[in-house]
Parts: C-alpha cells; structure tokens; sequence
C-alpha cells in the first residue's frame, strides 16, 4: 500500500515537475550544441544538490521544533496568526518591499547575464 501511495503521488507530482522545471532544462544553454550530455548532467546535479541541501536544512529545523516539544504550541500560534491576517486585515502591518524588489532585481540582473554567455557554467 505504501509503494502504491508513493508511485501515485510520484506521478502527480510529475505535473509540477513538467510545469516549473521543463521551461528550465530547455534553457539550459549547450555551448553551441558542443556539450549537450555535459550540460544536462550539470543541471541535473546541480537540481539534486540543491534540493538535497533544502531539504536537509529544513528538515534539521522541523527536528529542532519537534524535538524541543514547541511544535504544537508553535502550530497553535501560526494558526492563530493566519487567522487574524484573514480576519482583520486592517491590524496586519504591510510590509516593505521596496529593499526586497531592489535586491531581486539585482539577482535576476546577475542570472540574466551569466545565461546570455551561453556556457557550461551557466
């Protein structure tokens, strides 16, 4: 039954995957068409690396709460403070964004230029 659970949600999840990663494999740059095969292990390693690492911080942080015995209270809390952000928007402060949206534009000025050289460390 296990196996059978974790195939299904293998497969939908195969959506999300076709979704938000394919536009990202088809741009991986290939050098010209030089490096194909080189190129896609790359991106793929890269891919694994980087959610290995995501997963393993936050998973060392979900241990952490639940091994601290706040995880409950903790839920309780974000609940409550949901709740209150639905309910009365007017108390929830607006945050600022304009450092936020300075420094993204930053970043996706740096991305764009290191796609545009069109090599395997792009």
């Amino acid at each position: 039954m296990v196996w059978w659970s974790a195939i299904m949600i293998g497969l939908a999840g195969s959506f999300h995957c076709v979704g938000m990663c394919g536009p990202l494999a088809l741009a991986v740059p290939t050098a010209g068409g030089n490096h194909p095969r080189t190129a896609g292990l790359l991106y793929q390693l890269g891919r694994i690396t980087t959610y290995s690492v995501i997963g393993l911080v936050l998973g060392g942080l979900g241990f952490s709460v639940s091994a601290a015995g706040w995880q409950q209270g903790l839920s309780i809390a974000l609940g409550v403070v949901m709740l209150a952000a639905v309910l009365t928007p007017a108390l929830v402060p607006t945050p600022k964004l304009g450092d936020y949206y300075a420094t993204l534009n930053k970043l996706k000025l740096a991305m764009r230029q290191q796609l545009k050289r069109r090599n395997l460390l792009a």
